[in-house]
């Protein structure tokens, strides 16, 4: 939702309270996905430091934060403005996940095509994206598909695919307001759409 105050109170609650029952959860560190991923989607740089921070150690211990370890460094060379690093991270994490078959396969797969974009391969971008969708579908991953959905859309926009970027754009507005989706979600799909219009000049 954006709304990191809350955020931070919420999160100070937890790690109290896993401090208090003083034994490590079989889940332990699972909230780190979903908090790092609304400090991605916000761009928050430092808040996505803190983070990989604390999924650095978990890492070493397991196979599967390796690979949220890679998709963690490419969001945050991705902020930092350092799209080549930051590609090479995203891919080698898909590269070790299951297609759909990961908790963040579909963010790993969204900043791959965002990065592509960003490098001016906007084929590439196109290509990858729609593969990617394709199977986000296939798989019915929910609502993340739109994090693929939304770059593709600025990829299209780029190549003069204008019907099909539009399409792309608005589906995630519909979608997710059908959902009731609010803030950060819903006004990143918003934003997808005018960076459509602006890249196509549409007024």
């Amino acid at each position: 939702q954006g709304n990191v105050t809350d955020a931070d109170k919420y999160k100070k609650e937890v790690e109290l309270l896993t401090v208090e029952r003083a034994r490590r959860q079989s889940n332990e560190g699972g909230h780190l996905l979903r908090e790092l991923l609304g400090h991605a989607v916000m761009d928050d740089l430092t808040r996505v430091k803190r983070t990989l921070d604390a999924i650095e150690p978990l890492s070493h211990r397991a196979s599967g934060w390796k690979t949220v370890m890679l998709w963690a460094e490419s969001e945050y060379q991705r902020i930092r403005g350092n799209a080549s690093a930051a590609l090479e991270k995203a891919e080698a994490a898909l590269v070790s996940m299951h297609p759909a078959g990961h908790p963040v396969w579909a963010e790993a797969a969204s900043v791959r095509v965002r990065l592509l974009v960003m490098l001016d391969r906007s084929t590439d971008a196109a290509e990858a994206g729609l593969e990617y969708l394709a199977e986000a579908e296939r798989r019915d991953i929910g609502y993340e598909r739109h994090y693929i959905r939304m770059p593709l859309a600025l990829a299209l926009a780029r190549l003069g695919r204008t019907d099909e970027a539009k399409a792309q754009a608005d589906t995630a507005i519909d979608e997710f307001e059908k959902l009731g989706t609010t803030g950060t979600n819903l006004g990143l799909a918003y934003e997808t759409r005018a960076r459509v219009a602006m890249t196509i000049g549409d007024k």
